[in-house]
Parts: C-alpha cells; structure tokens; sequence
C-alpha cells in the first residue's frame, strides 16, 4: 500500500455500491468519484460481500441425471383413504374417513437401493443425503413418545434382582429367542421421510409391507456356539411358535441344560410353557416391554446391515436372508450373549427404568 493511499470513506463505498447495481464498469464509477484508482474500486468490489461474485458451479452430466431421479423418488407418494367407526358418546355410531400418505421411498437408504435396481447406478449414502440437501429436502421425524407403566419398571427390577446372583455364581447357560419381520418395503415403525422445505408436512403413516415376498418373519434361538433360524410368511401364532420353533430346538435345549430367556410376546403364554415343562426344559419369561435387555436385538442388527448390503431382489430375498444368518460370525453372537449380566448391573442401577445399550 503506497504512503499517500486513503481508505474508502463510507460515502464513497455506498456510491460504488449504487453504480454496480446499475451495472456500470469500474472505469466509469472512477470518472464519477473522481482521485480513485480502477484497482481500488475493484478490490472493493471482490471484498465487499453484497457486490462478491460467485462463480457458477458446472454440474456434470451424470450427477444432474442422478439429482433428477434422487427428486422423483422422493416425491413419490401413496394415498390410502382409512375408514374406521367412531363412537360418540353412546347414541350413534359415526364412520370417519381419514387419508394417509405412505411415501415409496421414504429414507437415502431406500433411493439408494432404487437406484441400483432400477437404473444400474451405485452411489454412497452420504451422496444421496446430498444430492436431497442440494435440493432443498428437508428430513421430517416425529419423535417417538413411550409411555411406560411404572409397574412394568417394577417387574423389570424384580427379574433383574433374580436372575444377577445366578449369573454372577456362573450357574446358568442362557439361550436368547425372538422373532422379527424384515420387510422390503416400507417398515411397520417407520414414520419418517423427506419432504421440500416448501412442502407442508404430510400426514404421519405407519406402513406395512404389501405384496408376495415383501416381508419376513423370523425366529431365531442363539447361545454360546449355538445359532437356529426358522423362517415363515405370516406373523408367528401360538401353534406355529410351539410346533416349528420350540419343537426344532427343545432336544438341543434339554441336551446342554440351557435355560431358554423369551418374552412375552414370543412365548405366547401358557401353550409354550406347558410344552417345556413336558420336554423338562427350562425357561424364564422376560419382564415386559424390555427390548433393551433382549439382547437378540443386536443381532437383528447385525442381520439388517449385511442382507440389505447386498441389494435383495424379491426372488432371492428369503435366500439371501438364510445365507447372511448362516455367515454371521459366531464370534459375534457369543459377544452378544456375553453382554447380558451389564445389561442386568444397567438395569439394576437404573431402577428397572429403561436405558441405551450401545453395541
């Protein structure tokens, strides 16, 4: 900077500000001010942030092909139209309509594997989030609330005070059991998707997978060295829980002196304990709503992550699923089950109230 150099004073900024949004040129805004250098008018011009201009970005042609899609399979929606009877009062009977939106591809997982399927293009998910943030999409995920009834705090507690000293003396051999659904399609728990920052928000769905192949369920029974997996179509009943699931592992079971943990939901009651008694098996209840103490939760994890790895179609989903289960390392499920007596000491501390298990 030369000895005689003087700062621009705030009128003279203001004016330069004026010309340029005019479009003048830097020569003729220094005809106008009049003992100002071209160079010091457009040093100010690059400094000052209101006239700084920003250079164009070239898009390619493939990632503008790829955004494109990204955008279509977004804003693809179901609409449902649910009827239901609602009762006020006692005097009359009134059938309200209601309207839901179930989005196709409600998450960049989802868009991803479409993208695969359907257009032979793989990307990373952290592109996608991307390309929907470049966008303008926004993520919508209402909060889940539960709920919970102290006394189930309660018997969570009581079946943790029970169980610690057993584990602590090494008395007991535990096998964990429990089913779940993997579906294709959109999940019975997911109430999230991406919308446009202009878009209102839509109203909440919980979906359910629909069609042939789509979805599901599995009941698996691991422990130290031991894994067994059965597979069905439908939901998981009462007969088909004793007879297909208990009936393939009650003789392993029996053989290692294995104590048997499931929940409530998955024993179905007095059907699947009877039938233990009779096969002198034994058994405990886990205390209700206790996912975070299921410790076979881990390995739904485990088993989502590697099948969805490979891009499932609907011919082969069934067998990618038992190829995947059957490729876990057992190194893996013995952690798992290892992790137990923490989760009890967690539990205990807690006073039977629920807390985050992190793998």
């Amino acid at each position: 900077m030369t000895k005689g150099y003087k700062h621009l004073s705030a009128d003279e900024s203001a004016e330069i500000r004026v010309w340029h949004k005019l479009k003048k040129s830097p020569t003729f805004i220094r005809n106008k001010l009049k003992g100002r250098a071209c160079s010091t008018i457009r040093r100010h011009m690059s400094n000052d942030p209101p006239m700084k201009q920003k250079r164009s970005r070239k898009v390619s042609k493939i990632v503008s092909k790829r955004r494109n899609l990204v955008y279509k399979y977004v804003e693809e929606y179901d609409w449902e139209e649910v009827r239901w009877k609602c009762w006020e009062g006692q005097k009359r009977e009134v059938h309200r309509t209601r309207v839901y939106v179930k989005p196709l591809y409600p998450n960049a997982s989802a868009i991803r594997r479409v993208l695969f399927e359907k257009h032979n293009i793989e990307v990373r998910q952290w592109t996608v989030w991307n390309d929907l943030r470049f966008g303008g999409y926004l993520w919508r995920k209402r909060e889940k609330v539960v709920t919970m009834n102290p006394e189930h705090w309660e018997k969570r507690l009581t079946f943790c005070k029970e169980i610690r000293p057993l584990l602590r003396r090494g008395e007991l051999l535990l096998w964990y059991a429990d089913e779940c659904a993997i579906s294709m399609a959109v999940d019975s728990t997911m109430v999230f998707h991406y919308r446009h920052m202009n878009q209102p928000c839509l109203p909440r769905w919980v979906g359910r997978a629909s069609g042939k192949g789509e979805k599901v369920h599995i009941w698996a029974c691991i422990g130290p060295g031991f894994r067994r997996m059965v597979m069905f179509d439908t939901t998981v009943t009462m007969e088909v829980y004793v007879d297909e699931c208990l009936g393939v592992i009650w003789k392993d079971l029996k053989r290692n002196g294995a104590t048997l943990i499931h929940d409530n939901a998955s024993a179905h009651g007095k059907d699947a304990k009877d039938f233990l008694e009779a096969k002198k098996c034994l058994t405990r209840e886990l205390s209700p709503y206790s996912p975070d103490l299921n410790v076979i939760e881990q390995l739904w994890m485990h088993l989502k992550k590697r099948v969805f790895a490979r891009y499932p179609t609907r011919d082969n989903f069934k067998k990618i699923i038992a190829e995947e289960f059957a490729a876990i390392p057992q190194s893996i499920i013995d952690g798992i089950c290892e992790s137990f007596p923490k989760r009890v000491d967690t539990c205990i501390e807690n006073k039977g109230k629920h807390f985050k298990k992190r793998q």
